[in-house]
C-alpha cells in the first residue's frame, strides 16, 4: 500500500514541476518520474490484484502536504523544494521496497526487488540534479 502511495506521489508532484519548474532538467526528471511512477503504480494494481489486496487511490497525508506546499511556493523555490521532497520520499520507498524484498509471499517478494534498483536511479538523479542547482 505504502508502495502505491510513493507512485502516487510521484506522479502528482512530477506533474506539478512539469507546470511549474523553470529549469530544463529538472522539467524533464519530473516527466520522467510521471512515466516511470505511472508504470509502476499500473504493476502495482497487478500484483495487487493477483494477490486480493486493495491499493490506496491517493497519496498519504505526508505526502499530500507535500503537494500542498509546492502548489503554494514561489516559482524561485520550486524546483529545490520539488527534489527536496522527491529524494525524500524515494528514500522512505527505498526502505519500503527492501523491507517488501523479505516478503514470505514470492511474488510481492520477487516484485519490490525488481524494482529497487529503479528507485535507487530515481534518487540519485534527484540528488545529482539538485546538486547542479545549488
Amino acid at each position: 500500500k505504502s508502495a502505491a502511495q510513493f507512485s502516487i506521489f510521484g506522479i502528482e508532484a512530477g506533474k506539478l514541476a512539469e507546470k511549474r519548474s523553470r529549469d530544463i532538467e529538472v522539467k524533464s526528471f519530473a516527466s520522467r518520474m510521471v512515466t516511470e511512477n505511472t508504470r509502476l503504480y499500473n504493476d502495482l494494481k497487478k500484483l495487487a490484484a493477483d494477490n486480493h489486496l486493495l491499493l490506496p487511490v491517493e497519496s498519504n497525508k505526508e505526502h499530500m502536504g507535500y503537494i500542498k506546499q509546492l502548489n503554494d511556493l514561489q516559482a524561485k523555490n520550486f524546483d529545490s523544494t520539488y527534489l527536496r521532497s522527491t529524494r525524500k520520499t524515494h528514500y522512505q520507498a527505498l526502505i519500503a521496497y527492501q523491507k517488501a524484498g523479505k516478503n514470505t509471499n514470492r511474488l510481492i517478494n520477487s516484485f519490490a526487488i525488481s524494482k529497487t534498483e529503479l528507485l535507487k536511479e530515481q534518487f540519485l538523479s534527484a540528488n545529482n540534479i539538485s546538486k547542479k542547482l545549488e
